[in-house]
């Protein structure tokens, strides 16, 4: 979850709004999580179903210890629970299943946005250009960059239905690495609105990159090896957002 929070804030910039999109208010909800190799079949997909099997058999016998054992051993207990948990998760992965990670709300009214997590929430106000950290003590101020210059999707790209709605993909690169990203030229893009001075200064950031998209980056996924790691827009919903969203 720290790689969210780096997200959250490095996500909120000055400048003015795309007519397209500037009264645009509602919510979006955003996923993060890691996806296996399909196909996996055959001896591979037994022999890891077995191994899932006596994981899952050692994690309900550790759980059950728990609730009788003394201090001591349940310190030792949990802490193999919490091994067993991530080979659960490493398993999944190699039989071709979907890890989340964690997720996010964007809550816009038009020039406002609040981003929404179970970590300490960022608050933008564009019109009076402030970006406020709201954590367990008084709202903390971040410093906004400028809104970057948005990129130009080639008329070429391909377009693609998600969600209801029309997407771009093209291609991008950031930290050394190739996304494939699908842009919703329709909804504004938080990233962009969001956008800190620090990320600002990481040019070649994914936070950074993504903040010059043209719409909202509705896909973003990178493959590394056999993993795929994907963020994806679950949910979107446009409608007149609860103001408490913004307030302390």
């Amino acid at each position: 979850m720290r790689a969210i929070l780096i997200l959250l804030l490095g996500v909120c910039a000055t400048g003015a709004v795309s007519a397209a999109t500037g009264d645009w208010s509602g919510t979006i909800t955003v996923q993060q999580s890691m996806v296996g190799p399909t196909g996996v079949i055959g001896p591979d997909k037994a022999e890891l179903d077995d191994y899932a099997k006596l994981i899952e058999e050692r994690t309900a016998r550790a759980k059950n210890d728990l609730t009788t054992a003394s201090t001591v051993v349940a310190r030792t207990l949990r802490a193999d629970i919490g091994v067993y948990q991530a080979e659960l998760e490493r398993i999944a992965l190699a039989r071709g299943g979907v890890v989340p990670i964690g997720s996010m709300t964007f809550v816009i009214d038009r020039q406002r946005v609040a981003v929404l997590s179970d970590l300490p929430r960022l608050v933008v106000d564009r019109v009076a250009n402030t970006a406020l950290v709201m954590g367990a003590d008084v709202p903390e101020p971040v410093a906004l960059a400028p809104l970057p210059a948005p990129l130009v999707i080639e008329p070429s790209a391909p377009e693609l239905p998600l969600l209801g709605l029309t997407t771009r993909r093209i291609e991008l690169k950031a930290e050394g690495k190739k996304f494939t990203v699908l842009v919703a030229p329709s909804l504004p893009n938080p990233y962009a609105l969001c956008l800190l001075a620090a990320t600002a200064e990481e040019a070649d950031s994914l936070l950074a990159v993504l903040a010059t998209v043209p719409g909202m980056p509705m896909q973003v996924e990178h493959g590394a090896r056999e993993v795929t790691h994907r963020w994806v827009v679950t949910g979107i919903r446009e409608k007149v957002v609860d103001q408490a969203a913004f307030e302390p």
